[in-house]
């Protein structure tokens, strides 16, 4: 009997002109209504007829519950339906009372019930009630069992238990699922970002009417998500911009639109979007929050705020911080503004997570910090390793260190600028800033990236020069 009730799908499918319809729900429910005055009209009237005239829903809904239910099959699964995606679960439920016992109607019921189970968040009696669907019309049409293991697929993901999310929507594709309102159009879509490639996620994109997909938020979301995995940042960007507009305070969305404008170079727009959403939420993924903030500063040229906010960050976690990145990138920052007991903290906090380390930049801080004339505090926790790898421009930091080479000497042995500006800190500490000047900008000449070594030569020119 499930099939009767895809009847009404059918036809709304092949009226493919209502498909760009404002509200494919609203069109959806109008066309099962209009069907409902088919069954209070006289026999021989012409259905296509009745399609072309208006009919208030409500009154056809009433008009239907004035039947006898239990002898039409037929009009049980219209209200059924209609009140399904009405949302009205409550009478749906009673609905269920008159399909019991009923063998044709086992498979409707079934799934009437994973449907309820779903809103209430019964994932589990959900997740039953689709497959015992499945299980009790095997001849059951693709448009049914696309429908069962869509819905099946929903429950998998709710209960985070995604290799199965992912076969369940894997076989509702392989019978043709194709949705039929807008909260089934914003599932799929999530379903093609998670499981799908972002190319072949933009290409079912296409698919979905404009004014559908500029009306939902989290559609442009998703849409602008997949743009960023795709690196097309100013797209995602614009439609990230839609779904804000529809939903201004949505965090997590001000956070990667945030994450777009710094990716295209517009800080302040960054800055503007960053602030906004911790605004919104100071609390969850603060820390997330922070680096990007920080980032975004740093990026900007304002390194002090930078500083100032990855400070934030990591007072606020400290000795549970374990992204290494993140430590050493603040251990540098640090450095560079000349907060070296900050540094130094990062620092023994960075190889504390990664003690193997053989990064350049790690080991340069440490000789660095180790400098007699910073009159830097020896920390009894201190876990920075005192010996380097066998890196050559560590070594030659290290000669310089030691005074065993000239500076025009270790400039000709590498091109490295990351080298140069470790040189130029070494110079700053020992006062002697006309060969700070003279490093700092044979690291510009060196590089044009905008790495911490090149951002942090600008920073500190800049200053000199004022």
């Amino acid at each position: 009997m499930l099939g009767r009730l895809k009847f009404f799908r059918h036809l709304y499918r092949g009226n493919r002109s209502t498909r760009r319809s404002n509200d494919l729900s609203c069109r959806l429910l109008s066309l099962l209504a209009l069907s409902i005055v088919a069954f209070c009209v006289d026999a021989n009237s012409n259905l296509e007829e009745i399609f072309d005239k208006p009919a208030s829903l409500e009154a056809s809904i009433e008009a239907l519950e004035a039947r006898h239910l239990e002898g039409d099959p037929e009009a049980l699964l219209v209200l059924a339906s209609i009140y399904c995606n009405l949302e009205r679960w409550y009478p749906l439920q009673n609905l269920l009372e008159a399909m019991e016992g009923k063998a044709y109607l086992e498979d409707a019921r079934f799934y009437f019930t994973g449907r309820i189970a779903l809103a209430e968040n019964r994932l589990g009696s959900a997740r039953r009630a689709f497959k015992q669907a499945l299980k009790s019309n095997l001849e059951a049409s693709r448009s049914i069992r696309a429908q069962l293991y869509f819905y099946q697929a929903i429950c998998w993901l709710k209960l985070k238990q995604y290799e199965s999310a992912k076969g369940a929507f894997e076989e509702a594709l392989a019978y043709d699922f194709v949705p039929e309102t807008r909260k089934e159009i914003v599932k799929l879509a999530g379903f093609y970002a998670r499981f799908r490639s972002p190319q072949e996620t933009l290409s079912w994109f296409k698919s979905i009417p404009p004014e559908i997909q500029n009306s939902e938020a989290e559609l442009s979301a998703i849409l602008g998500r997949t743009y960023l995995k795709e690196s097309f940042p100013f797209l995602a960007i614009k439609a990230f911009s839609q779904s804000l507009s529809l939903q201004p305070k949505q965090t997590s969305i001000l956070t990667l639109r945030a994450s777009a404008h710094r990716l295209v170079g517009d800080f302040r727009s960054a800055e503007r979007d960053i602030a906004a959403a911790i605004a919104l939420d100071p609390v969850s993924n603060r820390a997330e929050q922070d680096y990007l903030y920080g980032l975004i500063l740093f990026e900007g040229g304002e390194l002090e705020r930078a500083h100032a906010v990855f400070s934030q960050r990591f007072s606020a976690v400290k000795d549970s911080e374990k992204d290494s990145a993140f430590l050493l990138l603040y251990a540098q920052l640090a450095c560079t503004v000349g907060a070296m007991q900050d540094a130094q903290k990062a620092l023994d906090r960075f190889f504390q997570v990664e003690a193997k380390s053989n990064h350049f930049n790690a080991h340069a801080l440490a000789l660095l910090l180790r400098l007699p004339e910073l009159r830097l505090p020896l920390r009894d926790t201190a876990v920075t390793p005192n010996g380097v790898p066998t890196i050559f421009e560590l070594t030659l930091l290290k000669n310089h260190i030691e005074g065993r080479n000239s500076l025009p000497y270790l400039i000709e042995q590498s091109k490295s600028a990351s080298l140069t500006f470790f040189l130029a800190q070494i110079e700053a500490a020992r006062g002697q800033e006309d060969n700070q000047v003279y490093l700092l900008k044979e690291t510009l000449r060196r590089t044009t990236e905008q790495t911490p070594e090149y951002l942090g030569a600008v920073w500190q020119l800049e200053r000199l020069e004022n």
